[in-house]
């Protein structure tokens, strides 16, 4: 497997993904936000965030958002694609892509609570509960 930093090129693919994403969880980056990021990285070799693609003998398998915010690098979204999961892919994407950053930065990762099957994973490979994250949707009535 080999990761790479994502081009315009990439751009169809990185939709694809990113809609899928959506349907998954329910919401995703917003497409322009990845779009702009994707462009800056590309044309202008600038910006505080990075996309990377992952590929082996196969194809593309997916890719990894990393933002930095002072002396933390937050990682999200980390996507495989759904037909490539469960075997090991997002384990070596995840080495391969923490040997790119900076070790002296804290890394974070949000899992949605009914993502089950992620938190387990990054559980896994050594994360480790850090806050709980509570919302309140819009349209519900205020508590009496």
């Amino acid at each position: 497997m080999e990761i790479r930093t994502a081009t315009l090129a990439d751009a169809a693919q990185l939709t694809r993904w990113n809609r899928q994403l959506q349907e998954e969880q329910g919401r995703a980056p917003v497409l322009e936000e990845l779009m702009a990021i994707l462009q800056r990285q590309t044309l202008l070799h600038d910006g505080d965030s990075l996309l990377y693609m992952f590929r082996d003998a196969e194809g593309d398998l997916g890719y990894a958002l990393v933002r930095e915010k002072g002396d933390e690098l937050i990682l999200q979204p980390f996507f495989v694609a759904p037909e490539r999961r469960r075997c090991g892919h997002g384990r070596t994407a995840f080495n391969l892509l923490r040997k790119k950053l900076p070790r002296n930065h804290k890394l974070t990762v949000t899992v949605q609570s009914r993502n089950s099957g992620g938190l387990c994973f990054w559980k896994r490979i050594g994360f480790a509960d850090y806050a709980v994250n509570l919302q309140i949707q819009p349209t519900l009535p205020c508590a009496a």
